[in-house]
């Protein structure tokens, strides 16, 4: 019995190749230009639940250099170069700071007048309002 499954996903280059060794047919194509930077956008969401899923050190490593090569895919694709991503996240850390000390927000106040308050208030699914108040 065959079965064919849907995957409708990018994949890596030696994927074709690698099927071809255990025996699986699989439909490939090369995709570039807008449709390549969505296939790349989705696959690091892929790659990002992977990581929240991986069990050991050995499937984290693997996830995160996944995710690692989506990243360097898409600055490929929008033609950023090392050295201005690097300038860049430089600018940030000095502006923003970076991950590394932990710092975790559970919750904020912001009065309805801040200008910042749209930015919020417009985007329920990542900021819910939890209290309301006068």
């Amino acid at each position: 019995m065959k079965v064919t499954f849907g995957c409708h996903k990018l994949t890596r280059d030696k994927t074709e190749e690698r099927f071809i060794q255990r025996n699986i047919n699989g439909e490939f194509r090369h995709i570039a230009g807008d449709e390549l930077i969505q296939a790349l956008k989705k696959k690091l969401h892929e790659e990002v639940d992977e990581i929240m899923e991986s069990k050991d050190t050995h499937e984290l490593m693997t996830e995160i250099a996944d995710v690692l090569d989506v990243l360097d895919a898409l600055r490929t694709a929008y033609a950023i170069s090392d050295q201005t991503l690097n300038a860049y996240r430089a600018t940030l850390h000095q502006t923003r700071g970076t991950f590394e000390t932990g710092l975790y927000l559970d919750t904020f106040t912001i009065e309805s007048d801040n200008p910042q308050y749209e930015t919020y208030i417009s985007r329920p699914h990542k900021y819910p309002v939890l209290k309301t108040e006068n």
